[in-house]
Order: structure tokens, then C-alpha cells, then sequence
């Protein structure tokens, strides 16, 4: 009992760092929570997004489940709520709650009734659609889901490697990676349909079964040659694994590019893709919370606002990768972004070279009429 109450003590006093003070404000307040923590490098785009198009006068409490770090069960959930309860009591309730990512959704959705009551709910970066799609049956729950367009990015991939015949992923069996990975089987089946040169599933690498070294022999025994996505490593059989973490086995034991859909960080053997951009979708969080709590009838508003499946997607490629693995560049879209991008001289000038040469030739055929 006292371990679990040093526990719950541990997770308020974080808890309460994260909550701005609310004390003198009068305006709406709004609960956002994310499923992750800071260091998760998405949720850093998504409050960036927010606090760029919502109205000055709402308070946002910033609030993180750090899912990524800790294992998302029953028992994590019941911390929590203990949490959100205490802390309800004593400030009041939220006039809005923003769930990011799945297990947030989850969270709110799993104690609606009991700590925000008749709350509009908007939720965002949510990859299981059909549970997304559920929860906004309800009256008063709407929102975006993170539609990764995977058949675009295998067209993408398949451009760069045109030789392949296959598609490997890896993925993991959390809640999001679950949902990703149906989004991709989605766009893999789209993409067959919609063109002549078909690619059949290969390997389909569930870390969340395997330890290290399983994994290891897994990615060892994939092709160059092959297309390979990275849908979502953050678990093994035995720990958790941040995105840093992730990224460093993957780049100390693979000899393949991979793509992926999330804009996470890009080098070495993940060389990137077309991906979600979550600044532009808390961006439209933003302009439906303003939407809704400006109404007189909030709950109509909710009503008619159907759930977001817009694709915020763009090409973002990193050029070191690209070159490690001799894959054209130029072969990408016009306005793909690309990080490790070194101009060359010419590139970086020639706006000004091309004139003062074009001075040059005018003045020289001047000297050359005068002379003659």
C-alpha cells in the first residue's frame, strides 16, 4: 500500500509541473494530453500547431501518459485517474479535452463519463480509424485521423528502387502500431489495384514478438533491392524503445534503406518518405476548438463536424541516404524537402554569376564593334 501510494505521489508531483496556472484565468480552459512525452519528436509539431491558430484567450494544460516509456495497461490507466481526479476536484473541469495518439483516446474516452462529462473531445494523430470512428458517434467527440498515405509512398518507393518485387515492413504491436499497420496493409492493397507493375508482401516483422537478437537476424536477411518501411519500433519482446533508441539498432544493424510515413528523424538507413505532417493537423484541432467553444450551441457544432481523414502529408528525404544507397533524387517530387542538403557552389550562385558573365560577354562584344 505505501508503495503504491509513494507511486501515485511520484506521478502527481509530475503532473502538477506540467499544468499552467490556472488559478487567476477566466477564460475556457482546455486539457491537452498527449499519449507520449516531449521527448517524443511528433508531439513537440502538435503543440506547435495548436498554440499557432488557438484563440489567446484559452488556457491549455500540456499533460503526457509518456506511453513510449511506460507499458499502457489497466493498472497505468487507474494511476491516472486517481491523477486527473484529484486534480479536477480541486481546480474544476476542462471546458475542452484534446486527446493525441491512440492511447490518450483511450484514456479519455475510458473514464468520459466520470472526469469530463458533456466535454467536447476533439482527438488527433489517431491511426486506429475504426476505433477513432466509434468514439465519434458519440455526441459530443470529434477529430482527425492520421491518415498515412501508404499507397503514395510506396508509388514513392518503388519509383527510387523500381527493380524491387517485394515490400517488407516492421512494426510493433502497441495500439498504434497495430493501426498503422492496418493503414499500411490499406494502401498496399490500393496500391496493387491502381497499377500494372503489382508487389507482393514480404517479410512482416512483428518487433513487439522478437528480442534483439531475433530482430537482428530478421533485418540482416532483408534485400537492398527490396522496398522496406519502417511503420513503428517501439518495443521488443523484452523493454520499451524510444525513437532514438530505435533508430540507433536499426542503423547499427541494417545495410538497407527504409521508409516511413512518420516525420521522425531521418539518417542513415531510414532515409525517409511521405509523411504525416502533425503541425498542419493540430493546426485544424485549433480552428475546430475555436469553432466549438465559440458556439452558443457547442454540441450542434460537434454534431456536424465530421471526422478528419485529409492526408497532411509531404515528401521529406534525407540527401546523405539518398546518396549512401544511390537512389536519384531527382527522381522525387518537385517540392520535396530534403535535410543533409549540401548546395554546391553553382547552385548557391549562380544568380549572381550568370549576370556579371552576362555583363562581361555585352561589354567584350562592345570593345570588339569599337575596334573594328
Amino acid at each position: 500500500m505505501k508503495k503504491i501510494s509513494f507511486i501515485f505521489l511520484c506521478f502527481l508531483s509530475v503532473f502538477f509541473l506540467g499544468i499552467t496556472n490556472a488559478s487567476a484565468h477566466t477564460g475556457k480552459r482546455i486539457l491537452f494530453l498527449s499519449s507520449y512525452s516531449l521527448a517524443w519528436p511528433t508531439v513537440s509539431q502538435q503543440i506547435q500547431g495548436l498554440k499557432s491558430e488557438l484563440d489567446a484567450s484559452y488556457l491549455v494544460d500540456y499533460q503526457f501518459l509518456n506511453t513510449k516509456n511506460m507499458v499502457y495497461n489497466e493498472d497505468y490507466k487507474k494511476i491516472y485517474y486517481k491523477i486527473f481526479d484529484y486534480f479536477i476536484n480541486q481546480k474544476g473541469t476542462y471546458d475542452a479535452v484534446v486527446a493525441g495518439d491512440d492511447d490518450a483516446l483511450d484514456f479519455v474516452m475510458s473514464y468520459q463519463d466520470i472526469l469530463f462529462p458533456m466535454t467536447p473531445i476533439i482527438f488527433h494523430g489517431i491511426n486506429n480509424e475504426e476505433q477513432a470512428k466509434f468514439y465519434a458517434k458519440d455526441n459530443y467527440v470529434t477529430g482527425i485521423i492520421e491518415n498515412l498515405d501508404y499507397e503514395e509512398n510506396i508509388k514513392i518507393a518503388y519509383t527510387l528502387i523500381p527493380q524491387a518485387t517485394k515490400i517488407n515492413i516492421i512494426f510493433d504491436g502497441s495500439m498504434t502500431g497495430t493501426g498503422e499497420y492496418n493503414q499500411f496493409i490499406s494502401g498496399f492493397d490500393n496500391y496493387n489495384l491502381s497499377t500494372s507493375k503489382k508487389l507482393t508482401l514480404g517479410k512482416e516483422i512483428n518487433a513487439s514478438l522478437l528480442d534483439i537478437e531475433g530482430l537482428t537476424k530478421e533485418i540482416q536477411s532483408l534485400s537492398k533491392n527490396e522496398i522496406n518501411f519502417l511503420l513503428l519500433f517501439n518495443e521488443t519482446n523484452t523493454s520499451k524503445v524510444n525513437n532514438q533508441e530505435a533508430n540507433e539498432i536499426i542503423n547499427r544493424i541494417s545495410t538497407v534503406p527504409f521508409f516511413r510515413s512518420n516525420d521522425l528523424d531521418f539518417g542513415g538507413c531510414i532515409i525517409g518518405g511521405y509523411v504525416y505532417q502533425h503541425y498542419i493537423a493540430t493546426q485544424k484541432v485549433a480552428f475546430m476548438l475555436n469553432e466549438i467553444l465559440s458556439s452558443s450551441d457547442s454540441l450542434s457544432v460537434i454534431r456536424d463536424m465530421e471526422v478528419v481523414t485529409d492526408s497532411f502529408m509531404r515528401c521529406k528525404f534525407d540527401k546523405l541516404s539518398l546518396e549512401r544507397f544511390h537512389l536519384d533524387s531527382s527522381l522525387l517530387p518537385e517540392n520535396t524537402i530534403f535535410l543533409n542538403n549540401s548546395i554546391s557552389f553553382w547552385e548557391q550562385y549562380s544568380h549572381i554569376i550568370i549576370p556579371i558573365i552576362l555583363v562581361v560577354v555585352i561589354i567584350l562584344l562592345i570593345l570588339v564593334v569599337i575596334i573594328i
